[in-house]
This record gives structure tokens, sequence and C-alpha cells, in this order.
């Protein structure tokens, strides 16, 4: 008995342990598979949260997204000739203007300039002749009434691109179409209101003479979204700038070239035979033919161009701001992407985004040849740079959409290499 008693005791004794550790090792994996539930839970509502928020903003955003199939990838500001250096920071600034978008310069060294406030401004020299030394005295307020306006809620002028010509002043506004101001009466008339072309112009932007002087070449970065709504024109792709012509005589216009994807600045070669135009959320200067209006060649960039002016040795300065990035890149292979953001972001926090002290300036030939570029990466000298305008002594003025200051560039940065036929 005592044996069976014996061998009794030694057959329980291990079983009762390897329950023991059954047991503990089923309370771990009990324990294990909690944790991991609980955490497939919240992997599972975020996702789903990420899911709905993603739903909402692609079912609340004010435009559809379109696929961008003819973008290049971002070019390298390393080497070559887009390579980085700080031969835009150095100069001087005229400050407490805001948002002076582009500048021109008359026989007298006087400088006009429109803000963002809606005035148009002359800025005097010096008493010892320095342009942009003196005295400012605004010229037109910005009130205008009784006239079409793309942005009725505003109540004032925006006015962007500027020409002279003759002791007038041919503006671009962004709400009230082309307007022209008599330097010498002051008197300020609308020459072509939005409204006169069909559809109707959203976003007036920028003007040039024909080499003759014949025409007036106008643009309209977008026939649908007006200057508040610029961010959607470029998460949208949607691509629905024009230019028009304008006969000076016959006060007739005429739609030249369409489907352009932000038709901003707008420059006439010197011979006359082609225009070059600022597609500026494509990051590119299209090239057209004067004669038959198709594109002659399409010129990439490594950031958004904004106004085209010609300089004395035959070449052009082209003002770049926001450069590119991969997530920009990324951004426009993903229609549905740029769409849900459309609807969960605010305009204002898009428009946050943009990279307005990283600018550059770009000196091309006629057929998009790149000379050189000069860069201001920190915002030394430039804020949102949309134009650089050859002064009379050779200095470049850099005007800003977003800036609250003119800068004049030093002179020894100032001087284009130029075609070699001037």
């Amino acid at each position: 008995m005592s044996k069976v008693r014996q061998r009794g005791v030694k057959s329980t004794a291990p079983k009762n342990s390897n329950s023991s550790a059954g047991q503990k090792t089923a309370q771990k994996n009990a324990e294990s598979f909690g944790v991991l539930a609980i955490l497939l839970r919240v992997v599972t509502i975020i996702s789903v949260t990420i899911g709905l928020l993603f739903a909402v903003g692609l079912n609340i955003s004010p435009f559809t997204a379109l696929p961008i199939d003819d973008e290049r990838p971002a070019l390298p500001m390393s080497e070559g000739v887009f390579a980085e250096n700080e031969r835009l920071t150095s100069g001087i600034k005229i400050n407490d203007l805001l948002g002076p978008e582009s500048v021109v310069e008359d026989a007298n060294n006087n400088l006009y300039t429109g803000l963002d406030d809606g005035r148009i401004v002359r800025i005097a020299p010096s008493n010892d002749g320095e342009i942009g030394g003196g005295q400012v005295k605004t010229l037109f307020s910005g009130k205008l009434s009784g006239v079409y306006n793309t942005m009725p809620d505003k109540n004032r002028t925006r006015p962007l691109g500027i020409r002279l010509k003759e002791n007038v002043l041919y503006v671009a506004d962004a709400a009230y179409g082309f307007l022209t101001l008599n330097l010498k009466t002051n008197a300020l008339e609308v020459l072509v209101a939005p409204n006169d072309v069909t559809p109707v112009m959203r976003f007036p932007d920028d003007l040039v003479f024909s080499e003759e002087g014949k025409y007036l070449y106008l643009t309209d970065v977008s026939q649908t979204y007006d200057i508040t709504n610029l961010a959607y024109s470029g998460l949208s792709g949607l691509c629905d700038g024009r230019v028009f012509r304008f006969n000076l005589k016959t006060k007739k216009i005429k739609t030249v070239v369409t489907g352009l994807c932000s038709a901003n600045g707008i420059e006439v070669t010197h011979d006359g035979r082609h225009l070059l135009i600022s597609e500026t959320l494509r990051s590119r200067v299209r090239i057209v033919d004067t004669m038959t209006f198709k594109t002659k060649e399409l010129v990439y960039l490594p950031a958004m161009p904004d106004n085209i002016r010609r300089n004395s040795k035959g070449t052009y300065w082209v003002a770049a701001s926001n450069p590119r990035t991969g997530q920009s890149d990324y951004l426009q292979k993903y229609p549905i992407v740029r769409q849900a953001i459309g609807g969960l972001l605010t305009h204002d926090q898009i428009i946050k985004t943009v990279n307005r002290k990283a600018n550059m300036l770009i000196e091309m030939d006629s057929t998009g040849k790149i000379l050189q570029t000069l860069h201001d990466r920190d915002g030394a000298l430039t804020h949102g740079f949309s134009q650089a305008t050859e002064l009379s002594d050779g200095r470049l003025a850099l005007s800003g959409y977003s800036s609250n200051f003119l800068g004049i560039l030093n002179l020894k940065d100032s001087k284009p290499i130029g075609d070699g036929s001037h």
C-alpha cells in the first residue's frame, strides 16, 4: 500500500506543477491578446476617423481635383545654373509699402507701383537724384464704384501688373480688369472690364504692349477662381487661364491663348515674335508664337514664376518664389489628396504653406535658355517676389505681392549677362 501511495504522490505532483504553469501561460497569453485587442481597436478608431475626415474633406471641398499629367520633377538647386547663392540679398528697402506687385519708372526717375490696399503711388527720387529715395505720394485711392467687380465684398481695387506709355499708366487690376491712370490729370478709366469677355475674367493679372504698339496683351489667371481663391486653382489642377489681345484703336478684344495653368506674368520678346507667359502653378514659362499663338517651348523652373520683364541686354528677368519640394511633387500626383485638403483646410491655412521667403531671379533668353539665377533663400530683400524691374541707373527694383517694402538690389548683382546682341 505504501508503494502505491508513493507512486500516487509521485504521479500527481508534476501534474499540479504543469497545471499551474499552464494557467500562468494562458493568463499571459490572455493579457497579450487583451493588449493586442486594445491596440487593434485604437488603430481601427484612428483609421476610421482618418477615413471619415478624408471622406468629409472630399465631400465638402470647393473643387473637384483633376489629374496633373504634364508635371515634371522638381529641378535641383544644388548645382548648375540653379545652384543657390546670395546674390539677391544685398541692397536697400523702401519701407511701408504693402504688396508692391509691379513697378515702372518714368523719364523723370519717378517710380510707380500698386499696393495691396488698392492705392497706386508715385515714389519720387531724392533731392540728390537717387531713384526711390524721395517722397511717396498717393495718385489713386483704390476706391472705384459703379463698375463690374470680381470681388464685390472687397469694394476696392487690387492693382497688379503695371506698364507706362505716354504719361499713362496701364494697370492690370485683380478686381476691376484693366485700367488706365492719366498721370497729368489723375483721371482713372476702365479700359477692359472683367465682363467684357465671355466667360468673364476672374483674375486679371498682367499686361504688355505688342512690339509695334497696336495691341495690348492681357492675362487672366483663371476664369473660375479669383485672387482670394488662388490656392484652390493650384490644388484643383484646373487649367483655364487665358491671354487676350486688345486692339487699342478699335477697342476690340480677342481671346488668343487658352488652357493655361494660371496665366500670370507676360512679356513680348524684343523682336515681337513671341510671348513669354508665366504659368505659375506649373512652375514654367510658356513661349508662344505671336503669329499663330501656338506653343513653341515650355521652360520648366525650380520655383513658381511671376512677372517677366525685359532688360537692356536683350534678355528677360523672371521673378520666382516658393521653390518646389518633394511634398509638393507628391501632391501633384494624387488628385484625391489635393481635393481632401481643400475641404479640410481653410484657404488661409493652405496659403500659409507657401514659402514666400525663398525667392529667386532668373535671367532667360528668348529661346528659354537659362543664363543665370540669383537667390534670396531667407527673405533678406524679397518676400513673395513678383517682379524685377531694371532702373535707369542699372539697379533692379524688386517688388513682392506679399512684402511690406520695395527692395532695390545693389548694382553689382543687378547686371544681366545678355544675349550678345545688345
